[in-house]
């Protein structure tokens, strides 16, 4: 029984090595096989020898292996639960201290107590076998044998449960082969064996092996090649057809079968034209005696289909030919796609070739590559004397640094913005463009595509409208110089009147003149201040000091102004904002009674910033709230709120009174998004 099991174990190693370079099991198992081969032939060797020296011989040799074989079985359960990278050098080294004193001591008995002594042959049974005793260090190597099988069993049932592969049958059968020999070499330890004297664990091993085996190869390699085969294949989305030699089906794909309305009983053995009668290219690719690759379309319910066709030789061992293989990948997405950038390409350059406004492109030096019929025009150069100059030889000198560095930022990939400069055309007249440009590819190569924009009859009208603004400002300026030294003559005259004729009758007379008086000198100043409103170009600037700096300037008397904005937040406004937060806090001073507190903040309120002017003071009554942004209304002139209004709507921020009559009045400024931010770099 020894001799068979050790033959059959040798023989089932030599299989195992064929698929060394195919499952990582497959080494620990050649390696256990080839150990439980050498056993169970050096054990037979033992029993058949008659004299105590080569039965010690025989015994000891055999410990050359048995230390190491729980090793192999802990290495070949991590190789079954893909758990390989658990097999590492510092960790065997560990492990392997044990079985290699073992192995080193068990070879030099009986020179030594330290691991078997005292031999002697045991005759009293059916078999003389070979009788020793027994060192602490040998116990303490069966039991770390023990350990590992137990762990090695242990770690395939978690494993195995992990994966939810635990009731399979390769996992049952591999813990079986773990489990047999190791209780049955156990038992005989502890002397419950059926032959008295004799392990029946190398006997049996056979059994183990063949379990081994059918794990590791019959479920986990021969029945996984054929089904990757037939997923691969049935799966497939391209048509897959294998011809004979005569042009006859051997095989096609569910791809393949969908694409000529057929199925694979009823194709298979039948000439290809059979399927394809129809599509007199797909045949004579069909009939083509060497490799080769082909463009074909074909005509389906859904319209037209685009295929790249090949075809390969299958080669018997010898080199004849013995089948074609056939595969029809479909592009027709692609060739539509191809279409469709031609139709782009085409509509784009007409687009570009009729726009009004200048197209440049330049390549990296600098070099122009292409213009559009505006820019040839512009320039007063045609293509060909355009194509191959540098850009900058048509830029104004003084802008030239600026479009220098803004092309170099390009060309590095960045995306800076859109500006403004001078160009000069060939018969020296200037004109000014806004110029933005973008990385293109063009003709392969990376590119700058320049879109310039010119505004050259947009600044003349801006210089003429900003000339002719400046001499209305002028002359509102004289004119309510002369408006108001008049009404200083007529303050005067009535002064003196009034002294001449101190008639009580009169003086309510002479109230009512002053007041008019008064009234044409503040809407006076209103113009003066309202013609200031959006001349210069909206900023940011910081609320908590615009709120400073409107109480330093208004009249407040005894009143506190908290000012809770917080630092660093600013709002985009016109450069006249600061005289909002001065007329609200002169009106809360002017109309809020017994007012002691004018209070700023800021509050969001779907997704707006709201800067918030309220005070302790009357408050607006309920059918005034709307009327006091209206110019005129009001006990003074009745222009503050209005001017206010005028002065935040430059950037769409809108005001409005949401206060609670006879609690104080409470303004609202709605900041819209964008116009709000915090300055992190103060």
């Amino acid at each position: 029984m020894l001799i068979i099991s050790g033959i059959s174990m040798a023989c089932l190693g030599l299989y195992g090595r064929r698929f060394v370079n195919l499952i990582p099991a497959a080494i620990p198992y050649t390696l256990l096989m080839f150990s439980a081969c050498a056993w169970a032939i050096l054990y037979a060797l033992e029993l058949l020898s008659e004299s105590l020296p080569l039965k010690i011989l025989f015994h000891n040799l055999r410990f050359l292996i048995l230390p190491f074989i729980a090793v192999i079985e802990v290495w070949l359960v991590f190789a079954f639960v893909k758990r390989t990278e658990w097999v590492r050098k510092d960790w065997a080294a560990a492990v392997l201290i044990i079985p290699v004193a073992a192995a080193i001591l068990g070879c030099t008995s009986p020179l030594h107590t330290l691991f078997r002594y005292n031999f002697s042959i045991d005759s009293s049974g059916s078999v003389s076998v070979l009788h020793y005793s027994e060192s602490p260090f040998y116990s303490l190597y069966i039991l770390y044998s023990l350990v590992l099988l137990i762990l090695a069993i242990l770690i395939l049932i978690v494993e195995s449960r992990r994966r939810k592969t635990l009731w399979q049958e390769q996992t049952i059968l591999l813990l079986i082969a773990i489990a047999l020999p190791t209780v049955i070499n156990y038992l005989f330890i502890f002397g419950v064996t059926p032959v008295q004297g004799i392990n029946m664990t190398a006997p049996l091993l056979w059994i183990s092996a063949i379990l081994y085996t059918a794990a590791l190869f019959r479920y986990r390699f021969l029945d996984i090649l054929p089904i990757a085969r037939s997923r691969l294949i049935e799966n497939m989305s391209t048509p897959m057809l294998v011809l004979d030699t005569s042009g006859r089906i051997i095989d096609l794909n569910p791809a393949a079968c969908s694409l000529f309305s057929t199925t694979l009983p009823a194709a298979v053995g039948k000439p290809v034209n059979g399927i394809a009668s129809d599509w007199p290219d797909f045949l004579m690719l069909c009939r083509s005696d060497r490799i080769s690759h082909s463009d074909l379309t074909c005509n389906r319910e859904d319209g037209i289909r685009f295929y790249t066709a090949s075809v390969e030789q299958i080669l018997t061992h010898s080199g004849e030919p013995e089948a074609k293989l056939i595969l029809l990948q479909d592009v027709t997405e692609q060739k539509r796609a191809e279409k469709a950038l031609r139709e782009s390409e085409s509509f784009n350059r007409g687009l570009v070739e009729n726009l009004p406004e200048y197209v440049i492109v330049y390549g990296p030096a600098g070099n122009i590559l292409y213009v559009n019929p505006a820019a040839e025009r512009a320039l007063g150069y045609n293509a060909v004397e355009l194509t191959g100059t540098s850009v900058l030889s048509y830029v104004a000198p003084e802008y030239r640094t600026l479009v220098t560095a803004n092309m170099a930022t390009r060309l590095k990939g960045s995306n800076p913005p859109a500006y403004e400069a001078d160009i000069i055309a060939h018969d020296g007249i200037r004109r000014t463009i806004i110029a933005n440009g973008t990385p293109i590819q063009y003709h392969d190569s990376p590119a700058i595509l320049l879109l310039l924009i010119d505004i050259s009859e947009r600044k003349r009208a801006e210089d003429a409208l900003a000339l002719a603004n400046k001499k209305l400002n002028l002359l509102s300026g004289i004119t309510r110089h002369d408006i108001n030294n008049q009404l200083t003559v007529l303050m005067g005259f009535l002064t003196i009147l009034k002294m001449k004729q101190p008639d009580p009758s009169l003086n309510d007379y002479f109230v009512k003149v002053s007041n008019a008086a008064l009234r044409i000198s503040s809407m006076i100043q209103f113009t003066r201040e309202y013609e200031n409103i959006g001349v210069n170009a909206p900023v940011w600037q910081d609320c908590h000091t615009l709120v400073d700096t409107a109480a330093k300037q208004a009249p407040l008397g005894n009143v506190v102004v908290k000012n809770d904005l917080p630092a660093s937040t600013e709002v985009f406004a016109d450069p006249l904002v600061v005289k909002v937060f001065y007329n609200l806090m002169d009106n809360a001073v002017r109309y809020g009674g017994k007012i002691t507190t004018i209070r700023f903040s800021v509050e969001q309120r779907d997704g707006d910033h709201l800067i918030v002017c309220e005070d302790d003071g009357d408050g607006v009554v309920a059918e005034e709230k709307e009327k006091i942004f209206e110019r005129g209304f009001g006990k003074n002139t009745g222009l503050g709120l209005a001017l206010a209004q005028e002065i935040l709507d430059i950037t769409g921020i809108t005001i409005k009174e949401c206060g609670e009559p006879g609690k104080g009045a409470r303004f609202e400024m709605t900041v819209p998004k964008g116009a709000w931010r915090i300055n992190d770099t103060k």
